[in-house]
């Protein structure tokens, strides 16, 4: 029977082994940063780029907010040649378009006029809209975007390169800058974009030292790189975090998706992992992944569409987003990175099926093969875990080793950071302070670890679930490998009653209730550690129920001390603007400064600056 543990106790140990090899690599090797041109004054014609936003079109007020966040990102980043545009769709639908989505397109289609009048340029306009009409999906039996995000940035470079008949509906010049565009800043809808990281962008995949070679024999770019991942951080909401969201927001590791500030792809072999935020030659990235994906079989593209194009990672150029603070919605979010990746198992095979049909040899390299594969493997974790500790509580004889060896693998890599923490002391930090924040890093992770032991049961679940749901529909049905539920969506439902989180966590109340009862009746040896474990599985949902709830506003009431402070404050930065700036600075928008408060220092006076 041991021999049937063979295969869950190799993905935990490996899971231990990816943690110390990240470790060693990151404390041992430095990281060569990738060689920039100087973009800081002007991004030069030749360079010409667009950031877009692929996003749904939804309601008014959540279009409202992405117009808004556009604006920002091209105040922050003004340039003659960059360029800004919203690639949408509306939801799946029944019906291919009703009065509804045309009344919304045309107020959208408004708003982004009103932008392009706001901050008007004597050449093409900075603000595009760029929406496509509903194709039916036969497998989805739905109206929807033609193969969703991935569809979107395809036709996107399609229309770059031919611009007729792309788009049903196009708010710019359809014309103008489109066949200049060399690169494209893709984000998501909940990204933050910076000032001032546009031009780093460009700077970087512009230098001849990054510029992709594009082998037509291997199907892939060998040299350079054709896309670059930014390093990706933490935003605070308005409010702040609430309690689940500081807890594993920030946290060490080498998962793709969320660690990106320091990656052991990139610093051992030159090469990162796209996760769908970052900028892309336009021309090598159509070469690369022409007649790649197999329609309504690649939902997570970016990852596959690094591989092609060879990614490299710039941490330095850091974008921001929000981590979930409600439990489920992190939850949602990670199984449908689950299904994405195991619908990637064509790229395993030394056969890969392409767009039209046909098979050719796997033009992956081994490196890229690892990270599809290595995606998998983080995904089996979680069961092989829970299956481990119940063959340990109730299958195994000498219990006592078994569970010794469990805890020894979760408490490793928190003994090893502290350590690490302890003995990195900085010369300039005082002793009292640097014990406080050792004392605090170690509390973090040892309360991290106990939510995932807390919560695994229901991360078995629904990993599972996942996998199986996928292999069913690739294998048999064929059918929704497209489906996808935005965050946004997902973040909205944001339901934190106990009720709530016991219906989706019921396997967890289930394993809490069936350990004793086992343990009770084939291993009593074990009751004493089985019953308080099955009890805290039970309250778990409770937990994180409370632990998912919106943080509430705190409104702090200054003393007049406070309040004097503030207002001399604001008087000196007041004096500074008053004195120094004028109508005749470059940074001030000309004649339209009042229109746009957001845009420029609230010249107010300082009674309202101080509040």
């Amino acid at each position: 029977m041991l021999w049937l543990l063979a295969v869950p106790l190799m993905l935990v140990a490996s899971q231990l082994a990816t943690f110390l090899l990240s470790e060693a690599t990151t404390r041992c090797c430095t990281p060569t940063p990738l060689p920039r041109m100087d973009f800081s004054r002007e991004i030069p014609a030749a360079f010409s780029s667009m950031v877009v936003i692929p996003c749904l079109l939804t309601n008014r007020e959540s279009i409202r907010k992405l117009l808004k966040r556009l604006e920002v990102c091209y105040l922050a980043n003004t340039s003659a040649h960059l360029y800004f545009a919203l690639l949408t769709y509306f939801v799946d639908s029944t019906t291919p378009g009703t009065q509804e989505h045309n009344d919304l397109l045309a107020w959208v289609d408004e708003q982004t006029h009103a932008l392009n009048r706001r901050y008007a340029r004597d050449s093409d306009p900075a603000f595009y809209l760029l929406h496509r009409a509903h194709a039916w999906n036969p497998k989805q039996e739905v109206w929807m975007g033609y193969e969703r995000k991935r569809g979107k940035l395809a036709l996107l470079n399609h229309w770059l390169r031919h611009p007729e008949g792309q788009f049903s509906h196009i708010v710019g010049n359809a014309t103008g800058p489109v066949n200049t565009i060399k690169y494209v800043i893709t984000l998501d809808c909940d990204t933050v974009q910076p000032r001032d990281t546009a031009h780093k962008l460009i700077a970087t995949l512009a230098h001849p030292l990054n510029h992709p070679q594009y082998d037509p024999a291997c199907q892939r770019v060998v040299e350079g790189y054709g896309i670059l991942q930014s390093g990706m951080a933490e935003e605070i909401p308005r409010y702040g975090q609430g309690r689940y969201a500081p807890l594993f927001s920030g946290a060490a590791g080498n998962d793709p998706y969320t660690m990106m500030s320091s990656d052991i792809y990139q610093d051992l072999f030159g090469e990162g992992s796209f996760i769908g935020k970052g900028i892309y030659d336009v021309d090598t990235f159509i070469a690369a992944t022409q007649q790649v994906c197999p329609e309504d079989l690649v939902l997570s593209h970016d990852l596959l569409e690094g591989c092609y194009a060879r990614s490299g990672l710039v941490s330095d150029v850091l974008l921001y987003e929000q981590y979930p603070n409600h439990y489920l919605t992190y939850v949602a979010r990670r199984t449908r990175w689950i299904r994405d990746d195991w619908q990637l198992l064509n790229w395993l095979k030394p056969q890969v099926r392409r767009a039209d049909g046909s098979h050719s040899k796997n033009p992956l390299s081994l490196l890229s093969r690892w990270k599809l594969l290595d995606n998998l493997r983080r995904s089996l974790v979680p069961p092989a875990f829970l299956t481990l500790l119940l063959c340990a509580l109730l299958v195994v004889p000498n219990k006592a080793y078994w569970l010794s060896a469990l805890t020894l693998t979760v408490l490793l890599p928190t003994l090893l950071s502290t350590f690490q923490d302890i003995i990195s002391k900085p010369r300039r930090r005082p002793f009292e302070q640097h014990v406080r924040l050792v004392i605090r890093g170690a509390r973090q992770r040892l309360l991290r670890m106990g939510i995932e032991i807390l919560t695994l049961p229901h991360r078995a679940g629904y990993s599972l679930h996942a996998i199986a749901i996928t292999l069913w529909r690739l294998g048999v049905s064929r059918r929704n490998l497209n489906q996808w539920t935005p965050f946004a969506q997902c973040n909205a439902q944001r339901e934190t009653t106990p009720g709530r989180f016991y219906r989706a966590m019921w396997l967890n109340v289930a394993t809490g209730l069936a350990l004793p009862l086992l343990s009770a009746q084939f291993a009593p040896l074990s009751l004493a550690v089985a019953l308080p474990l099955g009890a805290l599985w039970c309250l778990t949902p409770l937990l994180m129920s409370w632990m998912s709830r919106e943080p509430q506003r705190q409104r702090t009431v200054l003393t007049s001390r406070q309040q004097r402070r503030l207002r001399q404050n604001s008087r000196k930065i007041w004096a500074f603007f008053d004195t120094s700036v004028t109508a005749d600075d470059n940074w001030l928008p000309q004649d339209n400064y009042q229109e746009t408060p957001h845009a420029v220092i609230a010249l107010h006076p300082p009674t309202l600056v101080c509040r």
